[in-house]
């Protein structure tokens, strides 16, 4: 079957325009195979919103304002947005135009409601707007220009007092002061300059003669080095032989009365000796106080005066 020049014709001329349709919608970011709902919110001023404009869900773009119309009468302006029918929008959902940069660029944003009612396409929902830039210049710059009338002001009240024209005269004055000063150093400094020199002379002759008398020096501070260790090494080496013969006696002594050598041995090993030792002691102690008491009993010269003290002592124990 022959196909005539007509229909291909037509069928590049219908290709063409679907295509250019596709185009057109693409760059209004409208995707001809995604379908949407229609929502509207009526406002007093859109400050320059315009068709084509974003719509965003937490800063991010789901669709576009569809149209903008004022009605004659009231001179109401209401805006259309397009939302995909994916995304449930809630009844108590906010329209919101704000501002997208610093230069005045308008979007909508649709702030989500808690609503488990959706809201249908054509409804007409909750509206809201942005305070528009220069509102907002305007709050943070009349407060910055209230502070620097102020700061003004104090500036022109200074300067008509003669304060800051006092003060400059006196930093002037000190300046002077000060240069005067630098220059009486300077003088001192260049009148001293000869006896600097003189006393660094001198410094130079003391030091080259100690540095020719290091050899000398270090040959002294050497031998005195050497004097010295062999006296310490004398009198530790002295020390170390009295110290261990004095460690080997007390061994040997110890070691004695261990084996029971001796009379320390024999005191220290022999038990009955031990005794005996004692009551020879205890006798002695009872003998010396005996003698302290009645001493008459052992100095007297003659018999009667011995049995004159033995009397004594046997009246004194039976009271």
């Amino acid at each position: 079957m022959k196909i005539s020049n007509e229909t291909k014709v037509g069928t590049l001329a219908v290709i063409s325009i679907t295509i250019l349709i596709l185009g057109y919608n693409f760059m209004k970011g409208e995707n001809l195979f995604t379908s949407y709902n229609r929502y509207f919110a009526q406002y007093d001023d859109v400050e320059l919103l315009f068709k084509s404009n974003p719509v965003m869900i937490n800063g991010y773009k789901i669709g576009q304002v569809s149209d903008v119309q004022m009605d004659q009468k009231s001179l109401k302006l209401l805006v259309e947005i397009k939302v995909p029918k994916s995304i449930k929008v809630p009844k108590d959902a906010i329209i919101k135009i704000i501002n997208t940069d610093l230069i005045g660029s308008k979007g909508v944003q649709i702030i989500m409601g808690k609503s488990h009612e959706i809201a249908k396409s054509g409804d007409t929902l909750s509206s809201d707007k942005d305070q528009g830039m220069a509102k907002a210049m305007t709050k943070l710059i009349t407060p910055l220009s209230e502070k620097i009338n102020i700061l003004l002001t104090e500036l022109n009240a200074q300067l008509g007092n003669n304060q800051i024209k006092t003060t400059l005269q006196n930093l002037d004055k000190t300046l002077v002061t000060a240069d005067q000063a630098i220059k009486k150093i300077e003088a001192q400094l260049d009148s001293k300059n000869a006896k600097m020199d003189d006393i660094l002379s001198n410094v130079n002759s003391v030091s080259y003669d100690l540095k020719s008398s290091t050899p000398k020096i270090n040959a002294i501070l050497t031998n005195f080095q050497s004097t010295s260790e062999e006296l310490k090494k004398m009198e530790l080496e002295s020390t170390a032989k009295q110290l261990k013969k004095t460690l080997t006696d007390m061994s040997l002594t110890i070691d004695n009365i261990n084996k029971g050598n001796g009379a320390l041995g024999q005191l220290a090993t022999n038990d009955e000796l031990y005794k005996k030792f004692n009551a020879t002691l205890e006798s002695f102690k009872k003998l010396a106080e005996d003698i302290e008491k009645y001493p008459g009993r052992y100095t007297g010269i003659t018999k009667s005066q011995r049995k004159k003290a033995e009397k004594a002592k046997k009246l004194e124990k039976k009271n």
